[in-house]
């Protein structure tokens, strides 16, 4: 895992990003078509192909960066995540989280997907 930083014009992101292998990608393609939702319009940044892995942390005014570059030493220490389960969002018209699939349950063993969750 890396601490990656992303600048727009006004707003500094940070995110945690793993290194990009065939396993990895080859793990999102089969995502997509196993746990397929039919929800429009997909967004090109997040079809197989184009899409980058990461955990968006935050994101900040750039005028406020000086205020927490101690603290970001804390994230560039991590060098590995577990992650306990997947998450389908869509974006549009607000962000939405349509179904959670856990990759382990309890007793760590691979555990069902999740049923639909709430929308609010």
């Amino acid at each position: 895992m890396e601490l990656e930083e992303r600048e727009k014009s006004e707003t500094t992101s940070y995110f945690l990003a793993p290194e990009v292998t065939d396993r990895l990608l080859q793990f999102h393609v089969g995502i997509h078509q196993k746990l397929s939702y039919p929800y429009e319009p997909y967004r090109e940044i997040d079809l197989p192909g184009s899409w980058w892995p990461h955990l968006k942390l935050f994101t900040i005014p750039k005028d406020k960066k000086c205020l927490i570059e101690k603290r970001l030493a804390r994230f560039r220490d991590i060098t590995t995540v577990r992650i306990v389960r997947l998450g389908l969002v869509t974006f549009y018209p607000r962000i939405v989280a349509v179904r959670e699939v856990p990759l382990r349950s309890e007793d760590n063993r691979c555990a069902p997907a999740a049923g639909k969750l709430s929308q609010k």
